[in-house]
């Protein structure tokens, strides 16, 4: 990821964020052979996906409904983003 222009945060090396020339930042967790691409934009997760499977074979899955045990719920509506943890 580093290779790609990423930089791993230090308080996790297993994050990586990026900020194109724009000033769009995504952020990319990878968790064993998972990839969560986070931003406000779904057209940057598109097109960072894309570029990053280019290297790392990828599948495409639904958006992320569970992530180290904590439950996420999307209201696209109201761009809204709820964490539960039982």
């Amino acid at each position: 990821m580093v290779g790609l222009g990423y930089k791993a945060l230090v308080a996790d090396k297993c994050v990586f964020t990026c900020i194109d020339a724009n000033g769009h930042l995504i952020i990319v967790a990878v968790y064993m052979d998972d990839f969560l691409f986070i931003s406000k934009s779904l057209k940057f997760v598109e097109f960072y996906k894309l570029e990053i499977s280019g290297h790392f074979k990828m599948k495409n899955l639904d958006p992320v409904k569970w992530i180290l045990q904590i439950e996420l719920n999307h209201d696209i509506l109201n761009s809204v983003t709820t964490l539960f943890q039982s």
